[in-house]
């Protein structure tokens, strides 16, 4: 699967790596679409927020996202979040 990572203040990669095997009770989910976010402009532009700086591991930025779930309990169970938004979190529900 492509990964873009955030290595450093602009500095945004594309890595191949191996696509994970859910474990038993687990899902494995397919992100189709990603959104970014305020947080995400600033990661980019300044390699940093606050005092929180980007360190030995490279990001992987956009936690707005729409998904499938591909294998495991939840496949082809299909989740909304409550205000009908792709992102949700916690919060996402099933329809």
């Amino acid at each position: 699967m492509r990964v873009a990572r955030l290595h450093a203040k602009g500095d945004v990669q594309l890595h191949e790596e191996d696509c994970p095997e859910p474990a038993e009770g687990m899902s494995l989910v397919r992100v189709t679409d990603v959104g970014l976010c305020g947080s995400d402009l600033h990661w980019f532009a300044d390699g940093q927020i606050g005092d929180a700086q980007i360190g030995q591991r490279p990001l992987v930025l956009g936690h707005e996202i729409s998904r499938v779930v591909e294998a495991g309990p939840l496949a082809r169970v299909v989740f909304r979040a409550p205000d009908g938004t792709a992102s949700g979190g916690e919060r996402m529900r099933r329809r």
